[in-house]
Parts: structure tokens; C-alpha cells; sequence
């Protein structure tokens, strides 16, 4: 029989083994038979990439993967859905011309003001803990919520730095657009590399863990915290899935500068999913002074009276730190829940610029023209999973798992 302390310390090991499964099993394909070859025009030869693939093949792997493969044809079917790869590839510039000047598209104004904002958001988290030794939000709710106070403190403290830098490094990567080409190209591929060791080895991971073991309040809200729970692993997933093959991606390049413009555009999208949290954070501190005015109110009126204890009940049970947290985390994650197949949903095809009738845009985004059933059962069933997984960390919505140290 496993003991209650250890059972404490399954959802820590079965969470990096669910997360592993998924991404091996979406990222793993048949490569035996090289299914789904796009054609080219006879007399052409095929362009290959460094591991000598075809352009437009789907991603070798174990034949295991066959299984759960579509019977996919060898071209598609479908006359609209023809390599579009070629015209896209046209517009984009040639990223690896050697003649300088190195420059870049102008960036709009827009982005270095919400790029403004992430800084003024780090600096006031790293400010508040070089002030007091505890995150911004842990201080200003006395320790109830994201406190590096609690048992969850030292992973909070490794999620706050590291995601910090991670930040500071997507800065690099994406605003100081001249240093990918030329003699500086070096300071982006490892800026990159060491953005994407942060997610995978400790962003990533503490997010994941912090948001099944995020505390239920002085209220003893379950329900509502497993609804944040399950919202921070979706999110975390999905930039997880978008880094992933944005790496995979630029490591093959199969369709030159076009695979460039598409890692570029799937690592922004794993990187916005990562600051999902920016749109929280003022909902939350609005959330909590409105807290702070009705405790406020409530001392207005004599200590007996019907008015104050309602708006002191209001407050202890509807306006409860941990209420407050989970509803305003909420916006925008819980949009994601009609995302039902995932990134191949139409709306987030969308958002990243994939042309679903693109072919071969469609195989290098995400392995395959079409989802493979492992895939599929992941992206359609992760609520479930993330809801299994809080369950036994609660053990069964009964236990709290955060206290005070």
C-alpha cells in the first residue's frame, strides 16, 4: 500500500509521463513509407533536407505510430488542397542572402508598447521580492494566493525567475530582428536554444505542477480551483505543443525561407500562450481592491448590524483571494475550450496563418496532414485528464494541497 505522503508525489512523476506520452505520440510518424510525399512537377527532383527527407513528406518514426495513422493517400484527393508552398515561399524574403545591410521589417509601435508592458509587469514582480521576499500578489493578499511563503514557494520562486529570463530572451528573439543574420546571428539561435531549455526543463514543468497544486482558500473552494487547475495545464500544453514544433520545424527547414517565416510564426504563438497570464493579472489586482473597498464598507455600519455581515460574507466566500484568481484566470484561457482538436481547430489555424489547404504547410506545422488518432485523443480528451490528475492530487477534492509554512 502506498502511504498518503507518497501518494502526495504521484501527480509530480505521472504529470511529465502523461505530458511525454502526448508529445511523443503526436511528434512520432511512420516514416517507412513515406506517406503523404507531395508531388512535384516531372523532371523536378525533390528538395531534401539535412536528414534527407522529401519536402512535404510527413515526420519519420517508429512504425509503431502505424497503428494510429490515417490511410492517407500518397497526394491528396482533394483538388483544392494543393501545394501552396511555392507561391508563399516567393513572397517571403531570402533570409539567407549574405548582402548587407541586415535589415529587417519596421516594428509597428504596437508591439513595443506591449513589449513595455511585460518589462513593467517583471520589474514590479522582481522589485517586490527584492523589497519583501514574496511575489507581488502573494504581498498584497497577506500570503493567501501565489505566495513564495507557502509550501509551494520554492517552485513558485524557480517559475518567477526562470520565466522572467525566458521573457527577457522572446524580447531578443523577436524585437531585435537584425541579430538573425549576419556576424550576430549566433546571439539569436542561442538565445533561442536557451529559451526553449527554460520552458522544457523548468517554465514549463513548474506551471504545469504550480497549477495542480494551487491552494483552495480560506472558503475551501474546490470546484473552483479545479477549473483553474485545468486551465493552467491547457495553456501550458498548448505552448508547449506550439515550441515544440517550431523547433522541429527550423532543425529541418524543408521548404527554406517559407519554413523560416513558419517557425517564427509558431514560436510567437508558444510564447503568447505563455503570457496569457498578462490579460489575468489586471482583472485579478481590480478584483482584489474591490475586495479591499467592501471590507472597507462593512466597517461603516455597527458590527451587528444585517449590512455588514453580508457584505463580510460577500466578500469571504464570492470575493475569496482564490475565487478572485480562478475566475479572472478565466479570461482569455477559457476560450481555449472550444478549441476542441487542438491547433488543428479552424480558429487557431487561424491565429497562426496556417492555410488549411496548404499541403505542405499543413504536414511541416504539425507532422501530418491530418491528426493521428493518439493525437486526436489528447486533444479532445485533455480536459478530462487534467481533471483526473487534480482529482488525485486532492485526493478527491477533500484535502487542500497548500498550507503555510
Amino acid at each position: 500500500a502506498v502511504s498518503a505522503q507518497g501518494s502526495a508525489h504521484l501527480p509530480s512523476r505521472a504529470l511529465p509521463c502523461a505530458l511525454i506520452v502526448f508529445f511523443v505520440g503526436s511528434m512520432v510518424r511512420p516514416g517507412a513509407d513515406k506517406v503523404g510525399v507531395s508531388q512535384h512537377e516531372e523532371g523536378d527532383s525533390p528538395v531534401t533536407d539535412q536528414g534527407g527527407e522529401k519536402e512535404g513528406s510527413e515526420d519519420g518514426g517508429l512504425n509503431l505510430m502505424l497503428l494510429f495513422a490515417p490511410a492517407a493517400p500518397e497526394k491528396p484527393d482533394d483538388p483544392e488542397l494543393v501545394p501552396l508552398s511555392d507561391a508563399r515561399a516567393k513572397k517571403q524574403p531570402c533570409i539567407s542572402a549574405k548582402i548587407p545591410p541586415y535589415t529587417e521589417p519596421f516594428v509597428p509601435i504596437t508591439m513595443w508598447v506591449a513589449w513595455l508592458g511585460i518589462a513593467g509587469f517583471v520589474a514590479i514582480q522582481l522589485g517586490t521580492y527584492a523589497l519583501t521576499g514574496d511575489s507581488f500578489f502573494g504581498t498584497i493578499t497577506g500570503g493567501v494566493v501565489e505566495s513564495l511563503r507557502l509550501s509551494t514557494g520554492v517552485p513558485m520562486t524557480w517559475h518567477m525567475m526562470t520565466g522572467s529570463a525566458m521573457w527577457t530572451l522572446g524580447f531578443v528573439q523577436i524585437m531585435l530582428k537584425n541579430l538573425r543574420h549576419g556576424s550576430w546571428a549566433w546571439v539569436h539561435r542561442l538565445c533561442g536554444v536557451i529559451l526553449l531549455l527554460l520552458w522544457f526543463l523548468v517554465v514549463g514543468p513548474t506551471a504545469a505542477w504550480l497549477s495542480l497544486h494551487v491552494g483552495v482558500g480560506n472558503a475551501g473552494v474546490q470546484w473552483t480551483m479545479m477549473v483553474f487547475a485545468v486551465v493552467g495545464m491547457d495553456s501550458t500544453s498548448w505552448a508547449s505543443y506550439y515550441m515544440m514544433r517550431g523547433l522541429i520545424v527550423i532543425r529541418r527547414r524543408t521548404r527554406g525561407s517559407a519554413s523560416v517565416d513558419l517557425h517564427s510564426r509558431l514560436m510567437r504563438m508558444g510564447l503568447t500562450f505563455t503570457m496569457l497570464i498578462l490579460f489575468q493579472r489586471p482583472l485579478q489586482f481590480i478584483g482584489i481592491c474591490i475586495r479591499k473597498a467592501l471590507l472597507l464598507l462593512s466597517y461603516v455600519f455597527p458590527t451587528d448590524s444585517w449590512l455588514a455581515h453580508g457584505l463580510q460574507g460577500f466578500v469571504h466566500y464570492a470575493l475569496d483571494h482564490n475565487v478572485i484568481l480562478s475566475v479572472t484566470t478565466m479570461h482569455p484561457q477559457a476560450l481555449l475550450f472550444f478549441f476542441f482538436d487542438g491547433p488543428r481547430s479552424e480558429i487557431a489555424l487561424i491565429l497562426v496563418g496556417v492555410d488549411p489547404k496548404d499541403y505542405d504547410e499543413m504536414v511541416e506545422a504539425f507532422g501530418s496532414a491530418e491528426p493521428y488518432l493518439l493525437e486526436k485523443l489528447f486533444w479532445r480528451l485533455r480536459y478530462l485528464l487534467f481533471f483526473l490528475l487534480r482529482y488525485h492530487v486532492t485526493n478527491g477534492f477533500t484535502v487542500d494541497p497548500v498550507h503555510k509554512h
